[in-house]
């Protein structure tokens, strides 16, 4: 999970830089550009704006829930009553049966 919220972070961080890249595009058509063409294509690149600004707010969205539910687990994981009642960093397997008294239970099965 933390490698994953990791990633999250960077794609963030590259979001963030492409953001930037278009606002500064969007200055340049702005104050060159006047033609239809030029404003069709200043339109577009708003529409790429505000687009990549709602992908950036859902994906630091997602980074805060993927980091409290990181949290969550750990702080259940801990608060386990069934964990305390076994060591720890033992592996749990379920209880074993003894073999006889599954011969005796089961005699017809032979």
């Amino acid at each position: 999970m933390d490698s994953f919220i990791k990633e999250l972070r960077k794609g963030i961080d590259k979001t963030e830089a492409v953001k930037n890249d278009i606002k500064r595009e969007q200055r340049v058509l702005n104050n060159g550009l006047s033609s239809d063409i030029g404003k069709a294509v200043q339109g577009d690149v708003t529409k790429l704006i505000n687009s990549s600004k709602s992908i950036l707010d859902i994906m630091v969205r997602m980074s805060i829930k993927l980091n409290t539910a990181k949290t969550e687990f750990i702080n259940a994981d801990k608060n386990s009553f069934d964990l305390k009642a076994f060591q720890p960093k033992g592996i749990y397997r379920g209880y074993e049966t003894s073999k006889g008294s599954k011969e005796k239970a089961n005699p017809l099965l032979d």
